[in-house]
C-alpha cells in the first residue's frame, strides 16, 4: 500500500484544524441528511503511481451503487494523489464541509492519519477499506478500519519463509516509509522468533533507482532471501538489477506489488512470492465485465471489490437507520457502527469494540505471468 512517509503529518494536522476553522464548523443538526439522498465521500488515489489501483477502487463503488439505487447513496470523489497526505487533508475538507457528506471512506492508514483530526473536529465517521494496522486504534473515535492487516501480512511471510521455504538467513530491504517499515519490522520480529537470522537491513528512499550495492552485500551473505516491501516502481528496479547480479535466493514482498510489476518485469517475476489481495469470484466477475465491457485480472477485481463493500457497508447502515427510524446523520452513523455487520464480496464485515475489522491477505507465488495461491 502505498504510503507517503509520516514525518509531515504533525504539520497537516495542524494545516487540517486551520483549515476546517477557515471552512467553518457545521453543528450535528447543519449535518443532517435527509432521507432521500446521504453524500458518502471517496477519497481515493485517481492519479499517480497508483492511479490504476484507484480507477479499479472507482469501479468497485460504482457497482455497488448500481445494486443500490433504491438507496438513495450519492458518492463524491476526491483524489489523493497516490496517498499525497495534503491533497488528502484538502480533499477531507471540502466533502465535509462543502459537500456535507455524512461519511468519508479512504483508501489506507497513511492518509487517515492525516485527516483524522478533521473527521474527529467535525464528528464525521471516515472508514479506511484497504489496509489496517494498529496505528488505527490511536486516531480518535470518528476513525474506523475495515482493512487487511499490515502487521499480519509481515508476520505471515516471515513464517512462510521460515516453515514452508526453509528459509534461515534473510536480507531485509525496505524504503523510508512508514508502511514498509512498519510490515518489515513485523518480519523481522516473527523472523527472529522462529529462529532465523537478518544478515542485513537496508532502509533506502522512496526514489531509489540503483540497488547494486545492497545486492552486492546480500551475495556476499549469501542470504535465502530477500524480503522487500517497497512501492511498485522502487521493486522493478531492484527485481531487474538483483537477477541481472545473479542472485538466486528467494524473492519476497508485499501489496506494494502490483499487476503492473508483472507486466513491466516479464519473466524477472517468475518464482517472486508475495502477501496481496486477490479475488476469484466469477459472479462479481460478471457484474464487472457487464458494466465495464471489459475483462479484469484476479488483483484488479480484488481492489474493485474490497471498495464495493466500503459502499455496501453504507448502504447497509443507511438501510439499518431507517429501519429503525434514525435519522441518516453523521453522528448517527458513527453511534452505530461498533458491532454493525455487514456481508459482501470479500466477506463479512463486522466492526469490534476497537472500530477496526480483522482480515489478513494471502501469500501468492507469480507463475507464468500470473498469482497463484502459495500457502
Amino acid at each position: 500500500m502505498k504510503r507517503n512517509s509520516s514525518k509531515i503529518v504533525i504539520g497537516l494536522i495542524v494545516v487540517a484544524l486551520l483549515a476546517w476553522s477557515i471552512y467553518g464548523g457545521l453543528s450535528q443538526e447543519e449535518k443532517t441528511t435527509s432521507t432521500d439522498k446521504v453524500k458518502v465521500g471517496a477519497i481515493l488515489p485517481l492519479t499517480g503511481e497508483l492511479g490504476l489501483l484507484g480507477t479499479q477502487m472507482q469501479r468497485g463503488m460504482e457497482l455497488a451503487l448500481a445494486d443500490n439505487q433504491d438507496v438513495g447513496i450519492e458518492l463524491v470523489y476526491e483524489d489523493d494523489q497516490s496517498f499525497d497526505n495534503r491533497q488528502a487533508v484538502t480533499a477531507v475538507n471540502k466533502l465535509i464541509n462543502v459537500d456535507k457528506v455524512s461519511l468519508v471512506l479512504n483508501s489506507v492508514v497513511n492518509t487517515i492519519k492525516a485527516i483524522g483530526p478533521v473527521l474527529n473536529q467535525s464528528q464525521v465517521p471516515g472508514v479506511v477499506f484497504w489496509d489496517n494496522n494498529k496505528e488505527l486504534f490511536a486516531q480518535g473515535e470518528y476513525v474506523f478500519g475495515m482493512g487487511f492487516s499490515t502487521e499480519q501480512a509481515g508476520q505471515d511471510m516471515a513464517d512462510f519463509a521460515y516453515n514452508k521455504l526453509g528459509a534461515r538467513h534473510v536480507a531485509v530491504i525496505t524504503i523510508l516509509d512508514e508502511w514498509s517499515e512498519m510490515i518489515s519490522r513485523e518480519f523481522i520480529d516473527k523472523f527472529t522468533a522462529l529462529g532465523g537470522k537478518i544478515d542485513s537491513q537496508d532502509k533506502v528512499q522512496i526514489e531509489q533507482a540503483d540497488f547494486r550495492t545492497q545486492i552486492s552485500r546480500v551475495k556476499r551473505a549469501d542470504s535465502d532471501a530477500i524480503y522487500f516491501p517497497l512501492l511498485p516502481q522502487t521493486i522493478n528496479h531492484l527485481v531487474k538489477q538483483a537477477r541481472e547480479m545473479g542472485y538466486e535466493g528467494e524473492y519476497l514482498s508485499a501489496d506494494g506489488f502490483s499487476d503492473f510489476n508483472i507486466e513491466v518485469l516479464g519473466e524477472a517475476a517468475e518464482g517472486i512470492y508475495l502477501t496481496q489481495l486477490w479475488l476469484e469470484d466469477q459472479s462479481f466477475l460478471d457484474k464487472y465485465k457487464d458494466r465495464y465491457k471489459e475483462d479484469v485480472n484476479p488483483l484488479n477485481l480484488a481492489f474493485s471489490a474490497i471498495s464495493y463493500d466500503a459502499v455496501k457497508v453504507a448502504v447497509d447502515m443507511v438501510k439499518y437507520l431507517r429501519i429503525n427510524n434514525i435519522s441518516v446523520t453523521p453522528q448517527a452513523i458513527k453511534d452505530n457502527l461498533v458491532g454493525f455487520k455487514s456481508s459482501g464480496v470479500t466477506g463479512n464485515t463486522e466492526f469490534s469494540a476497537e472500530q477496526t475489522v480483522s482480515k489478513r491477505e494471502l501469500i501468492y507465488k507469480i507463475k507464468e505471468g500470473t498469482l497463484q495461491l502459495a500457502n
